[in-house]
Formats: structure tokens, C-alpha cells, sequence
């Protein structure tokens, strides 16, 4: 499983240096098909990128995000000529939210509010959504994996590709 995932991983950080581009700002082309490897071979469901955004970051992620979200229109055709079960009307049209959102102190969905360290918006998914209603939350605010975020946040920059 943590191969594949580890694959997929250097999948992102090859095509960030191969076009010169400084995580966060990474969109994978075609991310439905080498997500959809990943999750064959790591028997997983759903991944998701979900970089770290810093504070600093957060407005200049939320326009970037609205712009380069034509991965999910690529991700949709892709997934509609692989998986019979998948039709055009099973998605729901639809930007992603101009905002990052989380979850508030009270359990609600809202707007993250400037001035945090980081966030983790989820980016990129495969399968590819049927709604973009998910993309741009932070992942930091929801509690099951606020520990493998921490864990996360702690190892970035210790590993190295080999």
C-alpha cells in the first residue's frame, strides 16, 4: 500500500520539477489515471492530495484553485470512458468552493479564517468526484486525520526520493 502511495507522491514532485513549480501550486494532469493505479495497487477506495497551505498562502491558494480546476472536467471524462457504471449525469456541475473551508468549533461547515499556521485543502481526488462540494476543505479540521496531518507536517522534508 505505501508503495503506491509513495509512487504516486513522487508522480506529483516529478511533474513539480520537471515544469518548475513550488508546492502548494501543483496540479497533476491526468491525476484520475495515476490515482486510479495507486488505488489499485494500495486497494484503496479514495486518495486525495491535499497539500500544506500556509497561512501566508491561503488567498493566493484560493485563486489559484479556481483556476486550475480543469483537472476535474479531464478527471470526469476520463472516469466516463473507463468505468461503465459512471454517466454524464451522475456528476453535479459545479465550481469548487472559492473559499477553503473546515469544520467550525461547533461541527458546522464555514469558511476557514485567515491567520492559521497551515491548512491541507483537499485538491486533487481519485475516482474524480461526483461533486466538487469536498475539494478546498481543510483537512486539518476533521479529526481523524488531524493526527496523521501532525504526523505529517512533522516528517515534510525529512524523506527524500530515492
Amino acid at each position: 500500500m505505501f508503495d503506491a502511495i509513495q509512487g504516486l507522491g513522487e508522480t506529483l514532485t516529478a511533474h513539480a520539477v520537471n515544469r518548475n513549480l513550488t508546492f502548494p501550486f501543483v496540479t497533476l494532469p491526468m491525476f484520475e489515471v495515476a490515482g486510479q493505479h495507486a488505488r489499485t495497487q494500495s486497494r484503496n477506495e479514495l486518495l486525495s492530495f491535499a497539500p500544506f497551505v500556509g497561512g501566508d498562502e491561503k488567498e493566493a491558494w484560493e485563486r489559484y484553485a479556481l483556476e486550475n480546476q480543469g483537472w476535474i472536467e479531464q478527471g470526469r471524462k476520463i472516469r466516463l470512458e473507463s468505468d461503465q457504471n459512471a454517466q454524464v449525469t451522475s456528476f453535479v456541475e459545479g465550481s469548487i468552493p472559492t473559499n477553503i473551508v473546515e469544520f467550525t468549533a461547533s461541527g458546522d461547515v464555514g469558511l476557514a479564517p485567515p491567520g492559521r499556521d497551515s491548512y491541507s485543502p483537499i485538491w486533487q481526488m481519485s475516482p474524480v468526484p461526483f461533486s466538487t462540494v469536498s475539494l478546498n476543505f481543510n483537512l486539518q479540521t476533521f479529526a481523524p486525520a488531524k493526527l496523521v496531518m501532525d504526523a505529517v507536517e512533522i516528517l515534510k522534508g525529512t524523506l527524500r526520493l530515492k
